[in-house]
């Protein structure tokens, strides 16, 4: 049986952000919690009790509130989680969907992008940052660290940094780091994977050339930048 990507999430345009909060915390008791600028003023609405992990009532969900304007959709929508977007992507658009736009990076929550389905429907879909997908009443306890370590040649460790956060800035699975200590030419690339299984397609995608032209571009002569390389596979241990 294919696993079920869930709704995890729900947003409502508002013409007036502030009569729209009033209305839904007098008429339902939810708790709408007003987020900064870097958050586009999103409002964050809690419908049911819940903690850091989401709603504590099974089948429950939360949402959120948006300023209606020319640039976003003036319908109701849908946020639907899943394991790896750029997957979800392509299966929309095999689908007969549209994907809106590129993923962009929600801070502190995940990667997200818009779709319209096969009748018109605007809906989102959300890779949330250190993605655990439960299933019934098994958590996935396999997740893994693919960590890949290079040793720069003098003078271009900030450089390789630099590339690999350009070459990677829309996926939120990938850290790029640098020693502190040492002989400061240490560039580490980590991505977050949900098994085994997606560290293998993954592989399989970056073999037969199935990856965005523009982050092959940036790719080309990188390995120029570096003396020697190593991969580790580890896993998260809960």
């Amino acid at each position: 049986m294919t696993d079920k990507n869930p709704v995890v999430h729900f947003e409502l345009p508002a013409e007036n952000m502030a009569r729209m909060k009033d209305f839904y915390i007098k008429a339902f008791g939810w708790e709408a919690n007003q987020m900064g600028e870097e958050y586009g003023n999103y409002v964050v609405v809690m419908t049911t009790e819940s903690n850091e992990k989401g709603p504590l009532n099974p089948g429950a969900i939360n949402g959120g509130f948006y300023q209606k304007n020319e640039k976003t959709s003036p319908h109701p929508s849908f946020v639907i989680s899943v394991d790896n977007i750029h997957e979800s992507m392509k299966k929309v658009r095999d689908s007969g969907g549209k994907i809106q736009g590129e993923p962009q990076e929600i801070p502190g929550v995940g990667t997200f992008v818009s779709f319209i389905d096969t009748e018109g429907n605007r809906l989102s879909i959300l890779q949330p940052l250190m993605q655990r997908v439960e299933r019934g009443n098994n958590m996935k306890d396999n997740m893994i660290i693919v960590r890949d370590v290079f040793t720069a040649k003098p003078g271009m460790a900030s450089k390789l940094a630099k590339l690999f956060k350009k070459i990677f800035e829309k996926d939120s699975r990938v850290r790029v780091m640098t020693d502190v200590v040492g002989d400061y030419n240490t560039v580490v690339m980590e991505f977050t994977l949900s098994s085994l299984e997606e560290y293998e397609k993954e592989m399989e995608k970056y073999a037969k050339g199935e990856i965005a032209p523009e982050q092959m571009d940036l790719m080309k002569g990188y390995t120029d930048m570096y003396v020697s390389g190593r991969r580790e596979i580890l896993k998260i241990v809960e």
